[in-house]
């Protein structure tokens, strides 16, 4: 049967409607074309067999539907479709050879394995719909292969993947009690048990508008009171009926009056904390008065405690010293019944006697230097503090690349029960002596103030014996000054730390191979599928950052081994060992002494240690050499363009660069990418860093932020302790070789 292109007395549609959009996919977009062809009177070509032949259409109308589906695509696809026919024309192609064609150059061939792995690991996400699931199912389903069997997986992965789990265990007992039941039957099920909690939801929210306050009261009263009722289970927090808040059906809706997931209206604690606040405050503020007296007379009325309500710090004449304090609600007074996270309330501490100026007392802070994503940071040590806590604008002005997340949190002054509501909470980097991790730190508005709390105190360890040396004595006034100095030194060479890689000016490296060498290839590895999108990303940046340049062919390549870091990327590396690391020429290693880079380091007070970002990438090849070290992947052949490891003369000539860059600046030891800076003074120190710094600049290196530390009372370089006693042991490594012994 051959079929032939209807003649349409009508006008063709417009085929504005039928323009392809590379994010649809390919067989989709042609079944709506061909909706199209009919809507507009054309029969659909196709090839059908007559007797064991291929016959085609009528070539009048398949030219005509080839026209309109040349039309349809945009420019730059009809571009590639010219080339991919070429030296012929597409318009001498027919329908059904254009579809082969475009099917073949866009359309994926599906990995059947790779399919079903994404299918059985699609749970529900939060916050999305059942019907939404169920066509994310049926979509991640068309390529697994499952053929009979498809209705019975499909049933399986919506049981298991639905986040609501008392309908996920409901249905689970309905499969075992009837093995037959369908996919769609799981669907339904599901649906109407959503349908049926919303009504039953809406009816009691209608019912119970109309609970007065009074009777709120009563109820909390009776509680308070110690009756006992008749429940026969607790009350849900959730929805207020008699079950536990697990079996609750609203443990996925969202409370209409605070915006929060797990509870409904009428249990929203939020609004009855509104409804009540006038008559729990003046409670709470009767109660802490009465307190507040009994505390002055155990003081003998030596201070006098004055709510502060400005945020602004206080002149220095009126020598008014701050408190500052975060208090968890949990350890607060079981006779205030007012439910936040956290408290928080600031004291003015004015003394009775005369105005003295500050000496260094045991009033002052405790300043903890602290570095924060790669920033020298100082904050002030709050034990009362059950947070840790930076204001905007310092957030703002210095970690604004950190994304925040909302704050689960809230802060209450416990004397005036005044709520504040963190802006948000972010992930930081953060380095103290020997601590290196991430902690989560609020960012509040209404506040000059970073403080150090407990959270980060029961994480981060402390020399606590350097801390308070710095406050005892004269030393305050100078310390402020050193703190603003070591900062303007980093502002001062901020482009260290921008995220780029350097490129190391006036060198170049240099490898050489003996004469009688003979070129060596070797074959691709094979990279695991799991990781091949990482290495090909890798790739991708590596050729951005001009380390890798991609070539055609070459004499020398070898193959790489994808090593997996901590944060999921890959590192990619050249395995040298067995093409041109036999045959290089021996190059003089450095003169590296580690006893006399220890001993040049007596005597400093401060340490700070500066990380090179990449550092062999930093150094470039020169032309002769970037034919030897071509690596060879699954996606084609790369020329390097700078110094990489693996290559055993790499160490030696990179030491020999980074010490003519740092030649001459006291108080500075490196040791390959790993630079050591201290003094005999804080000035000292910091005058060595500056102009460490701004050799490393003038040359176009760059610094990675997140291992620097800086202006430290101890620091571990080289396997050892540093600080201003001397070089010690590391006792972590001593003790594994005890144990080891």
């Amino acid at each position: 049967m051959q079929a032939t292109a209807e003649s349409v007395s009508g006008q063709v549609l417009p085929n504005n409607c039928i323009r392809y959009d590379e994010s649809e996919d390919l067989d989709c977009y042609l079944e709506r074309f061909e909706l199209y062809l009919i809507a507009s009177g054309l029969t659909v070509p196709d090839t059908q067999s007559v007797n064991g032949s291929a016959t085609t259409v009528d070539r009048g109308g398949d030219k005509r539907v080839v026209a309109l589906l040349l039309n349809a695509i945009e420019a730059r696809y009809y571009g590639i479709v010219r080339d991919l026919v070429s030296p012929a024309k597409p318009s001498d192609k027919s329908y059904v050879q254009l579809k082969q064609i475009l099917r073949k150059h866009f359309k994926r061939t599906p990995v059947t394995v790779a399919e079903k792995r994404k299918f059985i690991r699609r749970d529900q996400a939060p916050g999305e719909s059942t019907s939404d699931y169920v066509v994310q199912l049926k979509h991640l389903s068309l390529h697994c292969e499952y053929a009979d069997k498809l209705d019975e997986q499909l049933r399986d992965r919506f049981i298991s993947g639905l986040n609501d789990e008392s309908t996920s265990l409901k249905l689970m007992e309905k499969a075992t009690e009837t093995p037959n039941m369908t996919f769609q039957q799981a669907v339904d099920f599901t649906l109407s048990k959503q349908t049926a909690a919303g009504e039953v939801w809406a009816m009691r929210s209608e019912g119970s508008s109309g609970c007065t306050k009074s009777s709120v009261h009563a109820v909390r009263g009776k509680q308070q009171s110690g009756q006992k009722g008749s429940r026969r289970k607790q009350e849900c927090y959730r929805c207020g009926r008699h079950h536990t808040p697990e079996e609750c059906w609203f443990k996925s809706e969202t409370c209409r009056y605070c915006k929060k997931k797990g509870h409904i209206e009428r249990k929203c604690r939020a609004k009855g904390k509104n409804e009540m606040k006038q008559t729990e405050h003046s409670d709470c503020k009767s109660k802490m008065s009465h307190k507040s007296k009994v505390q002055t007379k155990k003081n003998n009325c030596s201070d006098v405690h004055k709510m502060h309500e400005n945020r602004k710090p206080m002149s220095n004449s009126n020598a008014r010293k701050e408190a500052r304090v975060l208090h968890d609600s949990s350890s607060s007074s079981e006779e205030c019944s007012v439910e936040y996270d956290h408290t928080l309330f600031k004291l003015d501490v004015i003394s009775k006697s005369k105005v003295r100026p500050s000496t260094g007392s045991e009033s002052d802070p405790i300043i903890v230097p602290v570095v924060i994503e790669g920033k020298v940071t100082h904050m002030e040590l709050d034990t009362g503090s059950s947070v840790s806590m930076i204001p905007l604008s310092y957030y703002e002005k210095h970690l604004s690349h950190v994304k925040m997340h909302e704050s689960e949190k809230s802060l209450v002054s416990f004397i005036t029960n005044q709520t504040v509501k963190p802006v948000g909470k972010v992930h930081v980097e953060v380095t103290h002596g020997k601590y290196q991790g991430k902690l989560s730190l609020y960012v509040v508005e209404h506040t000059e103030y970073l403080l150090f709390g407990r959270d980060w105190l029961s994480i981060v360890p402390l020399n606590w014996k350097s801390l308070i040396s710095r406050v005892s004595g004269n030393h305050d006034h100078s310390q402020v000054h050193h703190v603003g100095e070591l900062d303007r030194v980093l502002n001062k060479h901020n482009r260290l730390f921008e995220d780029r890689l350097g490129k190391l000016t006036k060198a170049r490296a240099h490898i050489s191979v003996k004469d009688d060498a003979k070129p060596v290839t070797t074959r691709p590895y094979k990279v695991p599928f799991a990781m091949r999108d990482k290495v090909e990303e890798e790739l991708e940046r590596l050729q951005k950052c001009g380390v890798l340049t991609a070539i055609d062919h070459s004499e020398w390549s070898t193959g790489i081994v994808a090593v997996p870091k901590k944060d999921g990327s890959v590192r990619i590396c050249g395995n040298y060992k067995t093409t041109v690391n036999p045959v290089l020429d021996p190059v003089q290693p450095p003169n590296i002494n580690v006893e006399n880079i220890l001993a040049n380091l007596g005597g400093g007070v401060l340490f700070s240690t500066v990380d090179l970002a990449h550092a062999y990438n930093q150094l470039e090849l020169d032309e002769e050499s970037k034919k030897f070290l071509v690596i060879s992947t699954h996606t084609g052949l790369f020329q390097q363009n700078r110094l990489v490891f693996g290559i055993t003369s790499a160490p030696a000539i990179w030491q020999s660069a980074i010490e003519q860059v740092l030649q001459g600046i006291p108080g500075v030891q490196v040791y390959l990418d790993d630079i050591l800076v201290t003094g005999r003074t804080v000035e000292e120190h910091h005058a060595n860093l500056d102009k460490d710094l701004t050799c490393l600049e003038e040359r176009n290196l760059t610094l990675r932020k997140m291992k620097c530390t800086f202006a430290q009372p101890s620091v571990e370089f080289l396997g050892h302790v540093i600080d201003a006693n001397g070089v010690h042991t590391v006792e972590e490594k001593v003790q594994k070789i005890r144990e080891s012994s």
